[in-house]
């Protein structure tokens, strides 16, 4: 063996040592990260599952409601829908919304002409638009409902201007469902004798719609159609 090839091999053992040195005095905080990393993943995965199976659960109990309301096992649909909206957790509130949704679209429908089946559907709405542990858009969705549904009606529990202030919140500029909020206030403006008001939502709904033909505008031109003719101030210079 030549001196340099001595002195190469020897630096080797001397590098070998020393890694295994450092090996010796921090091998405990390698274990200690990688046993941290695998609970970490390991916990991840199982609090995905457990969410998962939740919403699995969730979707199959909805599914055998509305197959009891379709088959007219009303009664057994309205339980399945209650349980849904009393055992949904954050993660499934979707489900409790749309079980909210289909028991107070069953009073409207099913038992359309009771006035008391009428009343309560409202006030689901109101329930909806109310529950602070619903996204926003559920919120806006049940306002909506309920101001649709409680025009020209004075329903006990749903106080008219709490509900016209937030349709006044979805009538905001950028809010996907503004023009839908607009064309309902307007309404509401006609029947509270607020004609100007009336008019202007309704000139802002043709105004701002896609399609100047669009059934909405079309619908907001129908409602300015009964209003009184404007009165135009002349000058008198």
């Amino acid at each position: 063996m030549s001196e340099k090839d001595f002195v190469q091999e020897v630096n080797e053992d001397v590098r070998t040592d020393r890694l295994l040195a450092v090996w010796r005095k921090y091998s405990r905080y390698f274990y200690t990260f990688v046993v941290a990393v695998l609970v970490f993943v390991g916990g991840s995965s199982l609090y995905k599952n457990y969410h998962l199976n939740q919403s699995m659960e969730m979707s199959n109990a909805y599914a055998d409601a509305l197959e009891f309301m379709s088959k007219r096992k009303y009664e057994d649909g309205l339980k399945a829908l209650e349980q849904i909206e009393q055992s949904a957790t954050s993660g499934t509130i979707g489900y409790a919304v749309m079980a909210k949704m289909q028991r107070a679209s069953y009073l409207l429908g099913a038992k359309k002409g009771d006035e008391k089946a009428f009343e309560e559907a409202i006030k689901i709405y109101w329930e909806v638009s109310s529950n602070p542990d619903f996204p926003s858009v559920y919120q806006n969705v049940g306002t909506y409902l309920a101001a649709y549904y409680s025009i020209g009606q004075t329903v006990a529990d749903v106080p008219k201007d709490q509900l016209l202030q937030r349709l006044e919140k979805i009538s905001a500029k950028g809010n996907a469902k503004r023009l839908l909020a607009l064309e309902l206030l307007a309404h509401y403006h006609k029947l509270d004798g607020r004609v100007q008001s009336a008019r202007e939502a309704c000139q802002t709904v043709i105004a701002e719609a896609n399609d100047p033909e669009s059934a909405i505008a079309d619908r907001c031109r129908a409602i300015l159609a009964t209003l009184p003719p404007e009165i135009k101030t002349v000058d008198s210079k």
